[in-house]
């Protein structure tokens, strides 16, 4: 499965409602930035007791952000923005298909860069994609899947 992934350094504040796992306050500021944005994203949900998940919409395009902070670098966060559904073998055989490609995550990468980049506790943004960025293939900014 395809993803496009950051990752990135930052004190992110406690969320007072949600203390655990740590980023909430930053879930739910992305959570606003994206609806402003044009995006649909209702609600965030702890992800394996790491971190936070946000099902993100737009028309018929859904994904899943995906943000956790290092169990050991407290400091270095991930995010991984991936298609909410993709079918199994024999469900491609029914006709199902994948809920969002390459340029649409590509698209909502551009939205998460510029909301990363505009919240002041998150420094060092780095891009790659199909797992996190190495210093082989990272990139400043979300780059399209070439």
């Amino acid at each position: 499965m395809k993803s496009i992934n950051a990752r990135f350094e930052g004190e992110i504040s406690p969320d007072e409602e949600f203390p655990t796992p740590p980023g909430a306050s930053l879930a739910r500021h992305m959570m606003r930035q994206l609806w402003d944005a044009g995006w649909q994203s209702t609600e965030f949900n702890p992800w394996k007791k790491r971190g936070w998940v946000l099902p993100v919409t737009l028309a018929d395009i859904r994904l899943d952000l995906i943000l956790w902070r290092h169990p050991k670098k407290t400091t270095q966060w991930d995010l991984t923005i991936e298609p909410s559904y993709v079918p199994g073998f024999f469900a491609r055989f029914d006709g199902n298909v994948v809920s969002a490609g390459p340029a649409d995550m590509h698209m909502l990468a551009k939205t998460v860069h510029e909301v990363l980049s505009n919240f002041e506790e998150v420094v060092e943004v780095r891009w790659g994609w199909n797992g996190p960025p190495s210093k082989k293939n990272a990139t400043l900014e979300p780059t399209e899947l070439g």
